[in-house]
Order: structure tokens, then sequence, then C-alpha cells
């Protein structure tokens, strides 16, 4: 069935090899295991789509001033990316 509103596990979330670390949990965990499983399988398999969507948002906006780059949300929606390429 279709899922509505921010049902998955609160982040943050690592990466370390093939777990995933989820919020004040100091193993990794299947997602399976957690308490949301669908709604987490849900965000992960959509991650790919919302990477190229933010990356095509960020890409196709004009900041010829470059007062964008200290904006918050576009601050943090381009360390989101980083962070998803796997980047410090």
């Amino acid at each position: 069935g279709k899922m509505s509103g921010k049902n998955w596990t609160a982040g943050p979330w690592k990466s370390v090899g093939s777990l995933v670390y989820f919020a004040n949990n100091e193993g990794g965990l299947r997602v399976r295991d957690t308490p949301e499983p669908q709604a987490n399988a849900a965000l992960i398999a959509a991650a790919p789509d919302l990477y190229e969507a933010l990356d095509a948002l960020l890409s196709s906006m004009t900041d010829e001033d470059g007062l964008l780059e200290h904006v918050q949300p576009v601050m943090d929606a381009r360390a989101a990316l980083s962070k998803a390429r796997g980047e410090k």
C-alpha cells in the first residue's frame, strides 16, 4: 500500500560497509529488523531518485551573485548529496 508521511526510522543514519547504522544504535541493523522495515526500505529504494532530483534542482538554480551558497537549505542539500557520495 501507499505510505504517507515520514514513517521511517529517524536519522541520522550512516553506512559502514554494507551495514546501515540507525540513530542511537551501536550495532548495524538489517532493514527487516528495524521497527519500521517497510518505510525504511521504501526510503532506501527511493534514494537514487531523491539524489538525482535534488542534484538536478540544485544544478538548475541560478546564483550569479553567489548568495544561495550561504542559504542553509542549499548548504544542507549540498551536504546531503556529498554524504550520499560517501564523501566526508
